[in-house]
């Protein structure tokens, strides 16, 4: 078969992946440059707002100056020949002259003159600010007939230099605060760099921690969410560390579990069945052996392997029980408990044990009841090898969606907040945890020891729990459990 090579497309997933994103100190000093650039770009429509109406109040000033001046002179003229009015208008507009404001022409049939020409574009200031700061006032013409034929005087505004004097002003002013833009966002940037630094540190330590390794050594600088997120990641590490070392103790519990379960397996079958096994074949071996007139000593001999066979069995079940306890899935998980806490009262005569089961945990799915049950005899146990006590109490109900376990002794109690040898208490929360339940375990030196477990119950069998709750209250006779003992 031959090896075919397909092409990544420029938007396929692993190529999106791979993208890098951009830094956070990138990101927002492009959000600050473009804040600051709007910024700048609102202050200069503001200033080209301002110019324009600065440049107009100052040429309509001269303007208005220039036309009230003009309408004078012209009216003083009225009458006169048109050489002598000529002159007169010519020395009058040569007073203008030299003027920042206006440029005056005047045009005659004598000497012929256009209008001035204003030029848009103004030296050394930019089209968009002579454009946008424009006053666009318009000409002022005056026109008298004389004999030699019509006379015209324009007034035209010129407002360049007005516009190069205030561009000078809003330059600088812009120049400033576009430095002043710049180096708000460089110390934002270096501010920011400095205070993430730690953070190529904490995900190279989150990398260690995942790989399982030891909890490195963190600094506790930078900004003050940096030195908290490092502290909080040196705490994390820590009980990551202490659950891995918990799990490891805990493997290490279930495979010497595993190995004495065998070696009990196999000691039981060697010692005690094995043992039986042998005298059964021995015994068959003289019953066949026997002649007719033995008939006595045959009966004995078969009453023998009767009694021996009968041991076998009752070692057979006793080490079945001990490797499951059968009558979960038989007869539910009361008749189960129940079967517990009369061997345990056999085995440890000297506590009053007494115990209250609700019928409805028999409603409960097996692969729930048999952790119920390795808890309470984990309980049990705790409380005969440590504990001393003379009274016990065992309590299993139904409360709301969830089933209760409690078990109360009046023994010596301890301090629930220490570390002691051995995985009781520790397997029994790890078996509640795995279950989604809750262990609250209450005692203090000479007050006893209260041990609740809560297990939440599936959706499904919670709707059968109330059905059967309903139906135990409707004829209280049809919930009743068969040798059920409220003690």
């Amino acid at each position: 078969m031959s090896n075919l090579s397909v092409k990544s497309s420029p938007l396929s997933p692993d190529r999106a992946q791979r993208r890098t994103p951009m830094e956070l100190r990138w990101r927002l000093s492009l959000a600050i440059g473009i804040l600051l650039t709007a910024a700048l770009t609102l202050a200069s429509i503001f200033a080209v707002g301002n110019t324009r109406e600065a440049v107009q109040r100052e040429i309509g000033a001269s303007l208005l100056t220039a036309e009230s001046s003009l309408d004078l002179t012209l009216s003083l003229l009225r009458g006169q020949d048109a050489s002598r009015m000529h002159a007169v208008l010519t020395r009058w507009s040569d007073a203008y002259a030299g003027g920042r404001h206006l440029c005056v022409s005047v045009d005659s049939a004598v000497q012929p003159q256009r209008p001035c020409a204003i030029s848009a574009e103004v030296e050394g200031v930019p089209a968009w600010f002579a454009k946008g700061a424009d006053a666009g006032q318009p000409p002022v013409i005056r026109s008298v007939a004389t004999e030699a034929g019509p006379l015209t005087v324009y007034l035209v505004t010129d407002p360049r230099d007005e516009l190069r004097e205030a561009w000078t002003d809003v330059r600088g002013l812009l120049v400033l605060m576009g430095l002043l833009a710049f180096a708000v966002n460089l110390c934002i940037f270096v501010a920011v760099s400095r205070g993430l630094r730690p953070l190529r540190e904490l995900v190279s330590a989150m990398d260690r921690i995942g790989r399982g390794e030891a909890a490195p050594g963190l600094s506790h600088s930078g900004a003050y969410e940096m030195q908290v997120l490092s502290q909080g990641l040196q705490g994390l590490a820590a009980r990551l560390a202490q659950a891995r070392e918990v799990v490891r103790r805990l493997h290490l519990r279930n495979l010497d579990v595993q190995e004495e379960e065998r070696k009990m397996v196999a000691r039981e079958l060697h010692d005690e069945i094995g043992h039986h096994v042998a005298a059964i074949e021995m015994e068959t071996i003289r019953i066949g052996r026997m002649s007719a007139g033995e008939e006595s000593e045959r009966q004995l001999r078969l009453k023998q392997l009767r009694q021996s066979i009968a041991e076998i069995h009752r070692l057979s079940r006793n080490l079945i029980h001990r490797l499951r306890p059968p009558a979960i899935e038989s007869l539910g998980l009361s008749a189960a408990l129940e079967a517990l806490f009369d061997r345990w009262r056999r085995d440890h005569p000297e506590a009053d044990l007494r115990f209250d089961i609700e019928s409805d945990v028999d409603r409960i799915a097996a692969s729930r009841a048999v952790h119920l049950y390795r808890i309470a005899q984990e309980s049990l146990s705790n409380v005969a090898r440590h504990a001393g006590a003379r009274k016990v109490w065992v309590g299993v109900d139904v409360h709301g969606d969830c089933v209760r376990l409690q078990v109360i002794d009046d023994g010596c109690g301890f301090d629930p907040d220490k570390a002691y040898p051995g995985f009781g208490l520790v397997g029994m929360r790890e078996r509640v945890e795995a279950l989604s339940g809750q262990i609250d375990v209450r005692s203090r030196a000479g007050a006893g020891t209260i041990v609740e477990v809560s297990i939440r119950v599936a959706r499904s069998q919670r709707a059968e729990l109330r059905g059967t709750a309903s139906a135990a209250r409707a004829d209280p006779s049809a919930s009743a459990v068969p040798g059920q003992t409220h003690a």
